[in-house]
């Protein structure tokens, strides 16, 4: 059975930001549509095999959706989906 999945504020702010960029450069509300629909699938996935990611030194996880790292922590019951950000950006 999936965990219930929950954004922090900053995950939420990325997503916002990431949408909206993509809303920019294509132009195309169809592409947000269909680009936050893929993330809810990843998310979705996320939460039905929350150990499949890579495990990492502070104890969150890591997986990628295209080129975007998802950062999360799992809980006993839930996701925590801490940030969202670019593959080429530094993350700690």
């Amino acid at each position: 059975m999936p965990k219930a999945v929950i954004f922090s504020i900053e995950a939420v702010n990325d997503l916002d930001k990431i949408l909206q960029q993509i809303g920019e450069f294509t132009g195309s509300s169809a592409s947000v549509t269909k680009f936050r629909n893929s993330f809810k699938q990843k998310f979705h996935q996320i939460a039905q095999y929350p150990k499949a990611a890579r495990l990492l030194d502070d104890g969150t996880r890591q997986s990628f959706f295209q080129r975007y790292r998802i950062i999360y922590r799992e809980f006993d019951d839930f996701i925590l989906i801490q940030t969202i950000v670019h593959s080429l950006k530094r993350f700690p």
